[in-house]
């Protein structure tokens, strides 16, 4: 198995992508596994006496396998694949000339059609398809040459029989052989591939962590900078600034506390956020009866934080100046309408608050914002008038990243 490995790692260099490397390692195989059985053919053809012209032809067949690996050590993998490509059609030939047209010209067919769509990306382009189409007429020729032609190489049909068995059984072999490893191989891609998948969400992890916590930084210094101040309506606007920070910063930290990186629960992500806005708010000591209408709502990041921050704009206004009373509800509804489409229904049973300012006229910077991040969700708001207090139906669309 190792000197397996080494000659299939001819060639092979660390600068190299791994699609290129994969596909060096492929011709090595391929070429090893055929000059194999060309080697047998010879050897086979020597020792049952077969005519000297069936010898002339295997043994070049032969020696020409061995040029794919030696290309493959000057850099030439293109060109070491061509001539694989064609010695592999020679030997095919070769054999269904001597063992007789006997399934052979079926598998030639067959192993002849894939080889070029195999071993072939875009690097050739619409030339690939040449390789594969000049086998039908090799085929035609083969029909044709056993059908009215006598046979090229006269060989007696009992001196065949076990040359052509052994033939077939190392074949047999050989794809055994073959399959083995190359399925040894795709394990081995699976695995580093999958390596390479966990060490990516452990990175994407630590990013939102840390994105997480230089947010927390950001309202804490928030924080200690509204201490030293005494007007309200300056620390007012403070506190809401850190609540705006502190509903993006949530979104980070619900991605890295969950196995999907890409895709937040959002009904945990809502009640979380609420309840922080209500505690945040207690000095006003009302009972806040919250009532969340989210079910199996999953959204990404590139959603979840604008609309984040039009329910916090929305919930902490009705916190502000919807209730009067000692106790008050909030409700906040989420419908998926189709697979990227979603209606929010958001509002409270206060005493009512006025309609949404027409364009051109002068707004809160709280409504401001809802405004305009309901643009950038591609959504349309509207306040709804058939409810007490102050309610808002917003449709909008998930927004999915630029790949």
């Amino acid at each position: 198995m190792n000197v397996f490995t080494r000659v299939s790692n001819f060639g092979v260099s660390t600068h190299m992508n791994e699609d290129a490397i994969k596909k060096i390692r492929l011709v090595n195989q391929i070429s090893l596994f055929t000059l194999t059985l060309s080697t047998f053919m010879l050897v086979t053809a020597i020792i049952s006496d077969f005519p000297r012209i069936a010898i002339l032809l295997f043994i070049p067949v032969t020696l020409i396998l061995l040029l794919p690996l030696v290309l493959n050590l000057m850099g030439k993998t293109i060109a070491s694949r061509i001539v694989l490509l064609f010695s592999t059609y020679a030997i095919l030939f070769i054999q269904t000339l001597v063992y007789g047209p006997e399934l052979h010209i079926h598998f030639f067919l067959i192993a002849c059609i894939g080889a070029p769509l195999f071993l072939f990306n875009g690097e050739i382009g619409p030339f690939k398809w040449v390789f594969v189409f000049m086998v039908f007429p090799i085929w035609l020729y083969l029909e044709w040459h056993f059908s009215n032609k006598s046979p090229l190489i006269r060989i007696d049909p009992d001196s065949l029989y076990w040359p052509r068995l052994t033939n077939d059984l190392l074949l047999f072999a050989v794809i055994i052989f073959m399959f083995y490893i190359f399925s040894q191989q795709s394990n081995r891609q699976i695995k580093n591939i999958e390596k390479q998948r966990m060490a990516i969400e452990i990175l994407l992890k630590e990013i939102h962590h840390r994105v997480k916590n230089n947010l927390q930084v950001i309202t804490s210094l928030l924080a200690l900078q509204s201490m030293g101040i005494k007007e309200q309506k300056i620390k007012n606007l403070f506190s809401d600034l850190q609540n705006r920070v502190t509903s993006m910063a949530l979104s980070h930290e619900m991605l890295y506390q969950t196995n999907d990186l890409q895709r937040i629960d959002y009904e945990a992500y809502i009640r979380k956020l609420v309840n922080g806005l209500i505690n945040s708010m207690k000095e006003r000591e009302h009972e806040i009866d919250v009532q969340v209408d989210i079910n199996n709502i999953y959204l990404n990041i590139d959603t979840s934080i604008p609309l984040g921050l039009i329910i916090n704009e929305l919930v902490t206004n009705s916190l502000k100046y919807a209730f009067k009373e000692d106790n008050g509800m909030i409700k906040i509804a989420i419908e998926n309408l189709d697979d990227k489409n979603f209606r929010l229904e958001i509002g409270d049973n206060g005493v009512g608050f006025t309609n949404i300012p027409k364009k051109g006229k002068k707004s809160s910077l709280g409504l401001t914002l809802v405004q305009k991040l309901t643009i950038q969700l591609r959504g349309k708001i509207e306040k709804d008038n058939s409810k007490k207090g102050t309610n808002y139906i917003i449709n909008f669309q998930e927004i999915m990243p630029k790949s």
